[in-house]
């Protein structure tokens, strides 16, 4: 909150000062101001510090001051990334706060050059709990059998806890890319397990997303 008083500080300070200014020919801003943020942003712990930064076309256009709000889709406005002289700085997220879709919508970008407002970037991130798996992998003649163990992150007792009933492909590397040979739903332990008749070949697992829960992809084995 301390950051978006100052924020909202600057910009009524800024507006005073073009309202007392003398009237003059009106002025377009040139360039733009964007800023990186996201767009997958992941929970796995009680406090999180994500990371944002100006991308280069704030400099050229001389903005040394702007700021973005962060709107969740239904709940509305819940936090600012502000940048007072710096190129970078962070948001804090709490596991308490709500998961899902967050707008970062243009609040303010001025340019020291032209004393102007510059426009800025608009766009989506999400905010999901973070998840884990594993693969093992053993081979039994022309018989390979795999097995997963996914965990995800519960934001609510701050701890990660099995995945269950979690959609998990098992795939094979061709030529081509990646193919899904087959897809198991993981148990109350967060496992799954999947057998197929083949040659060697290298395997891997994806534990598929849900809205609340990122999807992972587990190291590979080769048998």
């Amino acid at each position: 909150m301390k950051k978006r008083a100052l924020a909202t500080a600057a910009a009524l300070s800024a507006l005073t000062a073009s309202l007392l200014s003398p009237a003059g020919p009106a002025q377009a801003a040139s360039g733009s101001c964007s800023v990186a943020f996201g767009p997958k942003l992941a929970v796995d712990a009680p406090y999180e510090e994500f990371p944002a930064a100006l991308k280069g076309d704030c400099a050229q256009a001389g903005v040394d001051f702007a700021a973005w709000d962060l709107m969740h889709q239904r709940e509305g406005y819940t936090n600012s990334l502000v940048f007072d002289g710096t190129s970078r700085t962070s948001v804090d997220f709490y596991s308490f706060e709500t998961l899902g879709g967050y707008t970062v919508r243009p609040d303010f970008a001025y340019s020291s050059t032209t004393d102007l407002e510059v426009p800025q970037n608009s766009f989506t991130v999400t905010v999901k709990a973070q998840s884990k798996a594993s693969l093992s992998a053993s081979r039994s003649g022309r018989t390979v059998t795999l097995s997963t163990a996914a965990t995800y992150y519960n934001v609510g007792a701050d701890r990660y806890e099995p995945f269950k009933g979690a959609r998990v492909s098992f795939q094979v590397k061709t030529p081509q890319g990646w193919k899904t040979m087959g897809r198991v739903d993981s148990d109350e332990a967060g496992k799954a397990t999947y057998r197929q008749t083949a040659g060697k070949a290298t395997w891997r697992a994806v534990v598929q997303p849900t809205t609340r829960i990122w999807d992972r992809t587990t190291t590979t084995r080769a048998l």
